[in-house]
């Protein structure tokens, strides 16, 4: 009984460093707990994370060969934490796996039937849908049918559900465009581009350019052009919650200053993206004299179609850590395997199905949508390394899996991490972040040639993700010039 009286007394002592034990009134944890077989590097990596992260941050770091399969190092491999855009990692592997890299991914135009005056734009996921591409199908069709007549646009988004917005995700970030509002009917990446420059004169309104031009938005502006030597206060907002797609310009810009430019999405981006197809088809002269939206019916006629494919989508999801390609391959794997609109909550389905199928367990995990914007999402470093290990195996998909990850020091969202040091060029990664959390995992060759899959999770920190990005550079950095032969 006073054993057990004492265990009690100190467990939150205990437990006061992520599970890391300290001896009662110490001002700091003890040495990391970790395991590696090769004691420099192990060294090494303890005591970048006691001497940068500990005792308030918490880490989860997992690295294997993938030639052997030996575990390289691992600290707190099996703690849950929130992945932020780590979860895109498994996203892709099941959207590759269960959708095929070819799987076309269609936008298409159909008329209803002989001698009717109806079109359809139909959307089915395609998340990298842009103007131009609107302007080429309405192209293509403006050769397909009579000009004389005038036609009902019809937009059919039946393809996915009409859930616009993941579960858990935070209603403040609204209207930033990486929590863009999700339908299968997508057009630049459900945002548009506000341009704010100055008048010719101070104390006139500042000139307000949206990009693409359309009717969808509506743009209220008190901006003004200030003094030359003054700075610039402009305010480009879309209230969070608006439904009526009225952004607010306010503010100065500086006379002779840059333009002030911000992107913002838009609600209902499906009838964003009917209007701009409208607007293309009466430019090459197909008079359009309404809009709505309704299903396709049987029988249509095709006249236009814009194809991508599911690795096309995968590959801008990793390297740009895209949401909105996340968001549609999740509903997209759903809608392949229930042949009704895809719904988030059945393309998890499919996520934890594959992982299940490779003998990973989701028991612990928490997987809620497909881009980790949600802080509900919860896994390990050791589930994302396995899905890794995992497609390095898989011959068929692993080169397209492997050349959409950024590379650090070269493109996408690592292009400007460990440039000039002896990872770049040999690192291929998806980083996550959000306010307290950082993640870093992918591939690394080391100094002799042999591939690695890691994971280094970070998070429980106060202000800018900094230390955290650092911790993760310098331990690939570490991994990058790291020889069997010399430990």
């Amino acid at each position: 009984m006073k054993n057990l009286v004492i265990s009690l007394i100190l467990l939150p002592v205990l437990i006061g460093c992520a599970g890391l034990a300290v001896q009662p009134g110490a001002d700091s944890c003890p040495p990391v707990r970790s395991v590696s077989p090769y004691p420099s590097l192990k060294q090494a990596i303890d005591a970048l994370v006691r001497e940068k992260l500990l005792p308030h941050t918490t880490s989860g770091i997992k690295i294997v060969s993938l030639k052997t399969g030996e575990i390289i190092y691992q600290n707190n491999p099996h703690l849950l934490m929130t992945p932020a855009s780590n979860l895109k990692i498994m996203t892709a592997a099941a959207a590759l796996t269960t959708l095929g890299a070819e799987r076309s991914v269609e936008t298409t135009v159909l008329r209803g039937g002989e001698g009717t005056r109806e079109l359809y734009l139909k959307g089915c996921g395609d998340a990298l849908l842009t103007t131009e591409d609107l302007r080429r199908l309405a192209q293509t069709v403006s050769g397909s049918v009579h000009p004389e007549q005038g036609y009902r646009l019809v937009g059919d988004v039946s393809c996915f559900d009409d859930l616009y917005w993941g579960k858990g995700w935070i209603w403040d970030d609204e209207p930033d465009p990486d929590e863009m509002y999700i339908s299968a009917l997508s057009v630049n990446g459900n945002a548009i581009t506000v341009e704010v420059r100055p008048a010719d004169k101070p104390g006139r309104p500042a000139l307000v350019t949206i990009i693409p031009a359309t009717s969808s938005v509506t743009i209220v502006t008190t901006a003004t052009t200030s003094g030359q030597d003054s700075s610039a206060t402009v305010v480009i907002a879309r209230r969070p919650g608006d439904r009526e797609n009225v952004v607010t310009v306010s503010g100065t810009v500086p006379l002779g200053a840059a333009a002030v430019v911000k992107r913002v999405s838009v609600w209902r981006p499906e009838s964003h993206a009917l209007t701009l197809f409208r607007d293309a088809l009466q430019a090459d002269g197909v008079p359009v004299r309404e809009i709505g939206f309704g299903a396709t019916p049987a029988g249509a006629e095709l006249l236009a179609v814009r194809r991508r494919t599911v690795a096309d989508l995968v590959s801008v999801m990793l390297r740009e850590s895209d949401n909105l390609a996340a968001e549609s391959l999740l509903k997209l794997m759903a809608h392949e395997a229930t042949h009704s609109a895809g719904s988030a909550e059945n393309g998890v389905k499919e996520v934890r199905r594959y992982l299940e199928e490779r003998g990973i367990s989701t028991t612990h995990q928490v997987i809620v949508d497909g881009s980790g914007v949600s802080r509900y999402n919860l896994t390990t470093a050791d589930t994302i390394v396995r899905v890794l290990v995992a497609m390095s195996r898989d011959q068929a998909n692993f080169p397209v899996f492997l050349r959409s990850f950024a590379v650090a020091g070269k493109d996408g969202t690592m292009a400007q991490r460990m440039v000039a040091t002896p990872a770049a060029g040999k690192v291929r990664a998806k980083s996550g972040t959000m306010n307290g959390i950082s993640a870093l995992s992918g591939y690394v060759t080391t100094g002799s040639g042999e591939p690695l899959a890691f994971s280094i999770m970070i998070q429980n920190y106060a202000g800018s993700s900094k230390t955290a990005m650092e911790v993760q550079d310098m331990i690939c950095v570490l991994l990058s010039g790291f020889r069997h032969s010399t430990q």
